[in-house]
Formats: structure tokens, sequence, C-alpha cells
């Protein structure tokens, strides 16, 4: 057992974990999914960096640290920009435009490398995720891949708003009022069906459920617009240069209702994501995976200290609809 400094003492921490039905009361607003939620589905999810899934050449490689990222969308960005300069300026522009293509290329790859195929996720899984997200009022995610897309997409749509309902599936930033009773999802750090229209601009792509995959994959398709991976400075600068990206930023950040976090690490390269969860008194029920004591006794203290105002909780990740056996896919 852990002793750590509380408001009016000191505050055990204990290796044992809430089933999430003695922690659920109905009263939550929010919920935020990470990466856990993913993997609890698909366990190719769990890889460290898509960039190392990536096969990129050696000086393609280079742009990555040269930028000092190991984000794509930043770039794939700064190529874009390299080949417009180029262009103005009457200088050689077609290197620019070819690493450009190949580290896309690179990045579709890797992509469709860890991805699970629309066939192995099956009509149960999609509803139990569609019936656990209803329950909210928002549901904001900071997963790139289609689950939650998938999730949403078919029977009881309605029931959802993405904000994309502008002309050609775009956001309209001047058009964003949802009717009482229908859950709001927004993608906090962008996803693979989304994709940049002009210099802030964002729409999103819409195919057939089986389809979509394969048509993010296509050599002719938008670059998708999402955030892989990179410190969190970096996070802020990409979602500064989205109109999407920093309204979904700005409903998190203004949100105070409770706040159920699921899958989520809540790591030093989510750090921009923190302030606004840590609201003082703000009930905040944190999944983690059960094992070993002495793993959940400092899962919980990394918490606790990163979350100071929060009223924290913590229950079994297992427990919850999203992380239970039954939403794993079948191959």
């Amino acid at each position: 057992m852990a002793l750590l400094p509380g408001g009016g003492g000191t505050m055990a921490l204990t290796g044992r974990l809430r089933m999430w039905s003695a922690v659920d009361d109905g009263s939550w607003g929010s919920l935020l999914l990470g990466n856990g939620s993913s993997i609890a589905v698909w366990p190719h999810f769990a890889y460290g960096s898509l960039l190392d899934q990536a096969h990129l050449s050696r000086n393609d490689r280079r742009l990555f640290s040269g930028l000092g990222t190991s984000n794509f969308e930043s770039v794939l960005r700064a190529l874009h920009l390299a080949e417009v300069v180029c262009r103005q300026e009457g200088h050689d522009y077609r290197d620019a435009r070819r690493r450009y293509r190949a580290v896309r290329r690179a990045l579709v790859r890797g992509v469709n490398s860890v991805h699970v195929d629309w066939s192995s996720v099956g009509v149960a899984i999609r509803r139990q995720m569609r019936n656990e997200m209803l329950r909210f009022r928002t549901v904001y995610s900071t997963n790139y891949d289609l689950l939650v897309y998938w999730a949403v997409m078919p029977d009881r749509a309605a029931d959802f708003r993405d904000y994309f309902w502008g002309p050609g599936h775009s956001f309209d930033p001047s058009d964003t009022d949802v009717p009482a009773g229908i859950t709001r999802v927004l993608y906090l750090h962008g996803a693979l069906h989304l994709y940049r229209v002009g210099e802030s601009g964002t729409a999103k792509l819409t195919a057939g459920s089986r389809d979509l995959l394969s048509t993010i994959g296509a050599t002719t398709a938008p670059v998708p617009l999402f955030i892989s991976e990179g410190r969190s400075q970096d996070k802020r600068a990409a979602i500064a240069r989205s109109d999407y990206l920093s309204f979904a930023n700005d409903k998190f950040e203004a949100d105070d209702s409770p706040l159920v976090v699921f899958g989520h690490s809540l790591a030093e390269q989510d750090d921009h994501l923190l302030p606004a969860i840590d609201q003082r008194s703000r009930r905040v029920p944190v999944s983690v995976m059960p094992g070993n004591e002495g793993a959940v006794i400092l899962r919980k203290a990394e918490l606790k200290e990163r979350l100071p105002h929060a009223r924290l909780s913590f229950f079994d990740g297992t427990s919850h609809p999203l992380g239970a056996a039954s939403m794993r896919a079948i191959p």
C-alpha cells in the first residue's frame, strides 16, 4: 500500500480495483477514449510507434529527426510547403513532391499493417460500442483508427453528431448546434477518415463500411488528418492549424461534466489534455488494467500526481463493457 498526501492528510492507495458496476451511477456526462479502447478490440493497435511500423528510406526518416517530430502530419505538411515555396520561387520542386508521396505511401502502409479489417469487427462488437457511447452526452476520442466511426456509422447513426454535415461532409465552424438528446462525437487528434481542406479546413471521407479503409489507402485519396504521436507541444501546434481540431479542443476544455476516462494512458505526450480534465472536484473515474499489485498502485499514484485536483476513482478496465472479452475482434 502507498500513501500520498491528500487534502485532509494522507490518502492510501492499494492494488485493488473496483468493478465498473460499483462505480457507475449513470450520471456521467462525457467519455474520453484512448488507445486502450482500440487495443481491447484489436491487440495489434498496441504498437509503440506508427513511425516504427513505416517502411521509409533513410533520407525520408531523417526528415522526422530533422524536424524533431515523430508525427506524420507535421512532416507531410512541411514537404507540401516546401513544394509550394519551390514552385513560387522557380526552383525544382520535384524532389519535395516525390518525398511527399513516399512518406504518404509509408504512412498508409503502416496504418494498414496494424489496422483491423471491417470483416473482423462483428455486428455485436459495433453495437456494444455504439450502445455504450450513447450513454454519454459527448464522446471524445484521441484514437486515429476507424472503430468509433464504424460503431457510429450503421443503424441509429441519427443518434450521433460528428459536426461534418456541411457541403461535401465538411466542418463549418459557424454551424455547430446539436439538439438535446444527441450524442456528440469529437476526434481530439483527428482520425483516418478526416482530411484537411485548404489551409485549415476539415472534411470527412465517407464510403461503404467495407470500403473506407481501402479508400483511404488509394493514391488519389487525401492525406488523413490525424496526430499519430509526438510531443505534447507538437500536438498543440497541429491542433492550432485545423479549424476542426481547434473546435474539438475548445469543446473539451469547456466541458466540466463528470468524465469517464477509458483506455487512456494520459502520459507525458498528452499533457495538453490534463488541464481540461483536472478541474477541481470534477468526478473522473479512470480505467486501470488489473495485474500485479505494485503496478496497479504505481499507476494510481501516477494519475493522482498528474491530476491532483480532480476527484479520481479507479476501476478494472476489463469489467467495463468496452473492455470486456466480448469486444475482441476475431481475425
